[in-house]
């Protein structure tokens, strides 16, 4: 069922969403802002059901609704309908044609201004979820303007951005912008141990590191056999880094242009989380604080060779190319000039301390 309850984390945003619920006092457009695995499709799906459950809509009308008392019954047709992804009253707009795609203008006219001014179908409200809206193009966000000024009271519109900064000011201007929570390690290692019984502690700890407060993210990596696989593809490349040519470095860019459509991101997070504990054990000699411990003769190796500034540039370097891909630089671009930042900040930084030695 999609409730509240089943949602780990976000404890503030719950009690303000239900809060809001109980009080009636909804607005009429949200934009729920985090990095992919944060559980803003979660949080939406709940909020919906919510709001649309027969149970709850007669609570808020009696006035004698409490705050706890705020979520789907799962029984109602409005609930089955919700979980069955079935609710005529809850529509969805999302990107459908590529990784990289743009929402246009005429996917929000059809889906959602047309379609706005027609009343329910079945219930009190209708619910409009925009998935990935950091895409939408100015035009169609200028479009969409119009209705977030004069919405119909029955309808409640939720965005869904990974980077909310993107989007126009007079839209974020018309919604309330709720930011997702970061899960706290201790709670999400529970959370996962209880559901991934059969993962290692060791597993785990990678997989709430890698997450960075995402339970999505960990939850993915955990679930996907393709992602032990995605990090052995890193830890091989980074271990042959420092004894290869440029080159050779380069040709890499098509074992990245493997992973482009849906892993590059994760295939980045965890080449930058390699030179974190480079950099890391470089600083500190502690292995107890790395994220690789069964790889500390390579970290060792490399933390001795490379320079503090070196691996800077290399850390910074994966937050650039992902600005560069979310901005929808070419990918071989984006790729090639990150490739070098490597090789720059590893295998120069090496053959300096050697000149040095």
């Amino acid at each position: 069922m999609n409730s509240f309850e089943d949602i780990c984390g976000q404890d503030n945003i719950k009690t303000y969403l239900t809060k809001a619920i109980s009080a009636g006092k909804l607005s009429h457009a949200y934009i729920f802002n985090g990095e992919s695995g944060s559980g803003k499709r979660l949080l939406a799906d709940a909020f919906a059901e919510t709001l649309l459950c027969e149970n709850v809509v007669k609570l808020v009308k009696s006035g004698n609704a409490a705050d706890n008392d705020i979520k789907p019954c799962g029984k109602c047709h409005s609930c089955v309908q919700a979980e069955a992804g079935s609710n005529p009253d809850i529509i969805r707009i999302k990107c459908n044609e590529g990784a990289r795609k743009s929402i246009g203008v005429d996917d929000i006219r059809e889906n959602l201004i047309n379609d706005i001014v027609i009343k329910p179908y079945e219930y009190d409200r209708k619910v409009y979820i925009v998935e990935d809206a950091q895409k939408l193009t100015a035009q169609a966000q200028n479009a969409l303007l119009k209705t977030l000024e004069e919405p119909p009271e029955y309808a409640v519109i939720i965005l869904l951005a990974t980077n909310a900064d993107i989007l126009l000011d007079t839209i974020k201007s018309r919604c309330v912008v709720v930011d997702m929570e970061d899960v706290p390690g201790g709670t999400m290692k529970t959370y996962l141990h209880e559901h991934f019984p059969n993962k290692s502690d060791s597993e785990i700890e990678f997989a709430v590191t890698f997450a960075d407060g995402k339970l999505g993210r960990a939850i993915d990596y955990l679930s996907n056999p393709d992602m032990e696989k995605l990090k052995d593809e890193v830890i091989d490349f980074v271990k042959k880094v420092p004894d290869m040519a440029l080159y050779e470095t380069m040709s890499y860019i098509k074992e990245l242009d493997s992973h482009k459509v849906d892993r590059l991101e994760d295939y980045l997070d965890i080449l930058q989380l390699w030179y974190r504990d480079v950099l890391m054990f470089k600083s500190t000699r502690d292995m107890n604080s790395l994220v690789f411990k069964s790889e500390i003769t390579d970290i060792s190796r490399q933390a001795q060779n490379a320079s503090y500034e070196g691996l800077n540039k290399i850390i910074e370097g994966v937050e650039v190319i992902k600005l560069r891909l979310d901005a929808n630089v070419n990918f071989d671009i984006a790729a090639e000039l990150f490739l070098i930042t490597i090789h720059e900040g590893v295998v120069n930084s090496l053959s300096e301390a050697h000149e040095r030695d």
